[in-house]
């Protein structure tokens, strides 16, 4: 027997999200651990673009890409990517191991606060920081580049299985301490 689950409302959506936004996300680790999830956080080297806005709670939506040579001008599969968000989301960036490039700057936090999107993470690099940090847009991310990811990194449509970085993994055993 399969389980299913109702939709959340909008409403209730919104109310889960406020209470996550409450909750120290220490708490969150210890509880993961202790439901046997050690590896469910993520690396230490995320890191907020602006201390003031180290916070954020919602919905995944994830986008995957990879460093891909293009022709042509403008970012349309990056803009299809994002078009699906949704109030309460936070855009899930897995970067595919891709470094000195950002993946947006300031015109796509825009448009995606302007969806709905809550926050974004970052598994690669970021451009704008000042404008964004005046949205009050939360981002975390792993660098900042100036250097655009237009002719450099493709996207996938948005809503595709993706990882990003997280914690060393779990040791068994003990070790010696030096």
């Amino acid at each position: 027997m399969t389980a299913t689950h109702e939709p959340l409302s909008k409403e209730r959506r919104a109310e889960l999200r406020e209470r996550y936004l409450k909750v120290d996300t220490a708490n969150v680790a210890d509880v993961l651990d202790e439901l046997g999830h050690p590896d469910y956080g993520l690396a230490s080297s995320f890191w907020p673009i602006h201390e003031s806005q180290n916070k954020m709670a919602g919905w995944a939506y994830t986008i995957r890409g990879q460093m891909t040579p293009y022709s042509g001008t403008g970012d349309p599969e990056k803009m299809k990517a994002v078009s699906g968000l949704q109030d309460g989301e936070i855009s899930v960036w897995s970067g595919g191991g891709a470094s000195g490039v950002c993946f947006f700057g300031e015109l796509i936090a825009l448009g995606m606060q302007h969806r709905g999107c809550v926050g974004s993470l970052i598994d690669g690099g970021i451009r704008d920081i000042e404008w964004i940090g005046k949205m009050n847009f939360p981002v975390f991310t792993q660098y900042r580049s100036p250097v655009q990811s237009i002719g450099r990194w493709g996207s996938t449509p948005g809503r595709c299985r993706c990882t990003c970085r997280g914690p060393p993994p779990s040791v068994s055993g003990s070790a010696p301490v030096t």
